[in-house]
């Protein structure tokens, strides 16, 4: 956890009614936003070819674009802190530098130390393959899933496969409650509440004409609402058992809940939309393909303070866009300059920065207040991309700084921002 924060003359709560009003617990009544980069590579190894950023070590790579993350915060982090002697000293950008969000998880932690004390709002993004370049997709209320896995261990009698009559076998009983658990969403869960349950693993037997004593299944369970996660807690041991004894085994079963419903606060995302539209273009801010069932350690930062979680595409016509998790997965860069100039507007309109080029003119926060201060950065030096057609200038970079201060913070991020990784 870094903060980022201004050294021009304070502004206050009043004049800055229009953005975020200060947390409780927040350092000298100051107006704290803090943006959230996961960090953590995947167990992976890379398979990208010859990419002179390509991962050097087998079993560690950036399959699902956390070096992009890192990179878009160390850019926005360059571009405020170049500009702190235009930030009122009453407004903070906090920077929440996560590991583990592959698992176990290290956003709960954060929150457990503190990380999130004081903090008005927080937004986070994720790059994501299957939508456009150009596009942030946003959505309000459930945005990701609530995860829980699952762990099954059919019991039975093993002995020679050629005489399965006087034995009770777990692999024919394990098979029945794979294909049983698939009637929980349709004929459990309620139409209207999306869910997901995945059989995933399962494994039994060491040779074949041995029908084993012990067969194990794993899964995953996806849901949006605690309605559907409750039905499907109670419904899965209660079907496993009953299928199971149904075949003279018996089973074991035990759920594992882990990161619950990624909720985006209303308010929080009709910001992010008017940003959004502002600096990409007015049809670059949709909320088709939301919610995911895909899970996210996110959710326990939003769940302290009023946030959103927004996905920034990364698909091009002409450049092969591999999924999450794939081995070929490549994080697209030119998604950078729109997250980086996404971000220090919805800065600039949270802290209630008079001017600012996210303004739709409408009563947001970027609208002219009595006595408070400008935007850190005017049209010209961070220019939008609405009306664009979503391309980048091809010249495109972050503005110099504004002063020759060569904080540690500035120096970093600019590194980040030439290189497009971290």
């Amino acid at each position: 956890v870094a903060d980022i924060r201004g050294t021009a003359a304070p502004i206050g709560s009043a004049a800055g009614s229009a953005g975020a009003a200060p947390a409780e617990g927040a350092p000298d009544g100051a107006v704290v936003i803090a943006l959230r980069a996961d960090m953590d590579a995947l167990p992976m190894t890379e398979d990208t070819g010859d990419l002179p950023w390509a991962s050097s070590r087998p079993g560690a790579a950036h399959m699902c674009g956390h070096d992009g993350h890192m990179a878009n915060l160390l850019g926005v982090a360059r571009l405020v802190a170049a500009r702190r002697d235009r930030l009122p000293s009453d407004r903070v950008l906090r920077m929440l530098w996560q590991p583990a969000e592959e698992g176990p998880g290290g956003a709960a932690p954060m929150v457990a130390e503190g990380a999130m004390t004081g903090v008005a709002e927080v937004y986070g993004f994720h790059n994501w393959p299957t939508f456009p370049l150009g596009n942030a997709q946003i959505v309000a209320g459930p945005a990701m899933a609530h995860v829980t896995d699952f762990d099954v261990t059919v019991n039975g009698r093993g002995g020679h496969a050629s005489a399965p009559h006087v034995l009770a076998d777990p692999v024919l009983a394990a098979s029945h409650c794979v294909v049983a658990l698939q009637s929980i969403v349709s004929r459990c869960v309620p139409a209207s509440d999306a869910a997901v349950v995945s059989v995933s693993t399962i494994h039994g037997g060491e040779v074949r004409n041995v029908i084993p004593s012990t067969v194990t299944f794993s899964g995953t369970i996806r849901t949006l609402s605690e309605r559907a996660s409750s039905i499907i807690a109670e419904k899965l041991p209660a079907l496993v058992n009953a299928t199971a004894a149904a075949h003279g085994c018996s089973a074991e079963v035990s759920l594992e809940s882990l990161y619950p419903v990624l909720h985006n606060d209303p308010a929080a995302a009709e910001h992010c939309v008017r940003v959004a539209k502002a600096t990409l273009g007015p049809d670059r801010a949709p909320s088709w393909g939301l919610p995911l069932m895909g899970g996210e350690d996110f959710g326990y930062f939003s769940a302290e303070a009023p946030g959103c979680y927004v996905f920034f595409g990364t698909a091009e016509q002409d450049r092969e866009n591999h999924m999450l998790h794939s081995s070929h997965f490549d994080f697209n860069d030119r998604a950078l300059p729109r997250t980086i100039t996404f971000f220090t507007r919805l800065l600039e309109d949270r802290w209630g920065l008079a001017g600012s080029a996210a303004s739709d003119g409408g009563g947001s926060a970027a609208s002219a207040v009595s006595g408070s201060a400008g935007p850190l950065y005017s049209e010209e030096e961070l220019p939008s991309f609405a009306g664009k057609g979503g391309v980048p200038p091809a010249d495109w970079a972050p503005p110099a700084p504004s002063s020759t201060r060569t904080d540690r913070t500035e120096a970093v991020g600019s590194d980040a921002v030439a290189m497009g990784h971290a």
